[in-house]
């Protein structure tokens, strides 16, 4: 049944109720792929507020995820569990509410999430169903796939860079191709661009400037997930003296972190970000591009 037939259905919804499923159906044609200009047309809104209503209801889900999460963490700590409890910390529905966020968030199929987060520039909806109807919406079938069939689907520019995005995160990892989540979702991002000299990164979607020394201990933090097993570097490769503590106060202070979110310490002098590679992504030539010599030695080193 569509809008039109609920509207004229004598369901007794009112004017609200009927805003409420046009949401829905809108996102619901989004997320299969509907030309943005259909949906434009078919709901009379534009493109902007489309995306923007896709970004508020996404949020919302994300948020629910978190609070499902909260919930089981309480739950495990507690004697008392009620109905609500129960649902809340069931594990598929969890994991359906942050695919479902993503889903929104993209305007994509469930298949299709990891397509859309690999950021490939220019790898839109249209692209990305065009792989998906060709079979190609996991990493591992894209690598194994000849170039020329990617640009008979793709752009040629588009086609060489999702080439290039799926081969480093297969050369990135020391785990077998078939078990590396390519798709994993991107927390960290440093895409190598400045403002007003700082430098920008983006962490759990939320955009953070930081102090020439933030940054540097940031990405000796991110070399240490890419080349060390758990992750921990000790404090002095960090930074020679004994001011370590007091640049990673400064950096977690930086990215608005509370103590030991994202930035751990051992307790003997070693500190990690709580991240896997698959959930970071840096820009190698934008950085190099900056001219830095300190900072391309350290992008050398990813």
């Amino acid at each position: 049944m569509g809008l039109k037939e609920l509207a004229g259905n004598n369901l007794g919804l009112t004017s609200l109720d009927l805003r409420k499923l046009k949401i829905c159906f809108l996102l619901a044609d989004r997320i299969e792929i509907v030309p943005t200009e259909t949906i434009e047309k078919k709901y009379n809104l534009r493109a902007g507020m489309i995306n923007q209503i896709a970004e508020q209801v996404s949020w919302l889900l994300e948020s629910a995820y978190k609070i499902s999460e909260l919930v089981s963490d309480m739950v495990n700590n507690s004697q008392h569990i009620t109905i609500l409890d129960h649902m809340l910390t069931n594990l598929e529905l969890k994991n359906f509410l942050k695919a479902l966020a993503l889903q929104v968030k993209f305007g994509v199929p469930k298949e299709a999430i990891g397509l859309a987060n690999l950021h490939v520039p220019n790898l839109g909806r249209v692209y990305i169903q065009r792989l998906v109807q060709n079979d190609l919406a996991q990493a591992e079938k894209i690598r194994q796939t000849d170039i020329e069939f990617l640009k008979k689907i793709l752009p040629e520019k588009i086609a060489l860079e999702l080439k290039q995005v799926v081969a480093e995160k297969s050369s990135t990892s020391s785990t077998p191709i078939q078990e590396v989540d390519f798709f994993a979702e991107v927390k960290l991002e440093i895409d190598g661009s400045t403002v007003k000299n700082r430098w920008k990164v983006v962490l759990n979607q939320i955009q953070h400037v930081l102090s020439y020394c933030s940054f540097k201990y940031l990405l000796k933090l991110v070399e240490a997930v890419y080349s060390k097993p758990e992750g921990w570097i000790h404090k002095l490769d960090l930074d020679e003296g004994d001011n370590q503590a007091k640049y990673i106060y400064r950096l977690r202070k930086e990215l608005s972190l509370k103590a030991e979110e994202v930035i751990e310490n051992n307790g003997a002098g070693s500190y990690r970000l709580n991240l896997k590679k698959e959930e970071v992504r840096v820009n190698k030539e934008n950085l190099v591009r900056m001219g830095e010599e300190e900072i391309k030695r350290l992008v050398g080193k990813l």
